[in-house]
């Protein structure tokens, strides 16, 4: 009984230590204003740099979400130093979420002021990578 209200506790602390997916990490407040006196061709190479910073940040992150699990599973089923490796490991969440909310409201502007818009403007910032499929069958190693 003890040893299962260990696990589940250290289980609880682990998950709050990991870093979250990219697609989890909700968008910090921008004010728009900052924006609004910018024309169409300086919206869109804003629009161009915060993408890109973005999707280089959230592809770090999702490495030291992925990371994070890793060193849970390893600390849970093999050895518990593992779990103090976890808070070891880099975290850009808050730096995503800002990156996020300024794609945001420069997109808003965009939109607002009736900017052309690149192809890419209705594609997500981030897009989680498919989970990798087994090819063997189950039963046969």
């Amino acid at each position: 009984m003890k040893l299962s209200k260990w696990l589940a506790g250290t289980l609880c602390l682990a998950q709050m230590a990991c870093a979250a997916h990219p697609e989890s990490i909700a968008a910090a407040p921008v004010d728009e204003s900052q924006y609004s006196s910018w024309d169409c061709n300086k919206l869109l190479s804003e629009r161009t740099q915060v993408a890109s910073r973005a999707r280089s940040v959230a592809k770090d992150q999702q490495e030291t979400a992925e990371n994070d699990q890793t060193l849970i599973a390893a600390g849970l089923l093999l050895t518990w130093p593992a779990l103090f490796a976890v808070a070891l490991t880099g975290n850009d969440e808050k730096e995503y979420a800002s990156l996020k909310g300024q794609y945001e409201a420069i997109d808003h502007v965009e939109r607002t002021k009736s900017c052309p818009l690149p192809a890419s403007a209705n594609e997500p910032l981030y897009v989680a990578p498919k989970p990798v499929e087994s090819k063997l069958k189950p039963g046969h190693a």
